[in-house]
């Protein structure tokens, strides 16, 4: 899969799929700060999530 390189400002919004990945690199002087918004495929992953441990260290 090719690669592509892009600059993000503040207020960039950035879609990732069910599946796909997304790799995120600072090359300025601050700090790289963001904001991810993660949705379910379905109520029973969302579910499966919330009783892992996962989950457990993010509350």
């Amino acid at each position: 899969m090719p690669s592509e390189t892009v600059s993000i400002e503040e207020g960039y919004v950035v879609p990732a799929g069910l599946g796909e990945t997304r790799a995120f690199a600072s090359t300025g002087t601050e700090p790289l700060e963001l904001m991810v918004i993660g949705v379910a495929r379905d109520m029973d992953a969302k579910l499966e999530y919330m009783a892992s441990e996962d989950a457990a260290i993010r509350r």
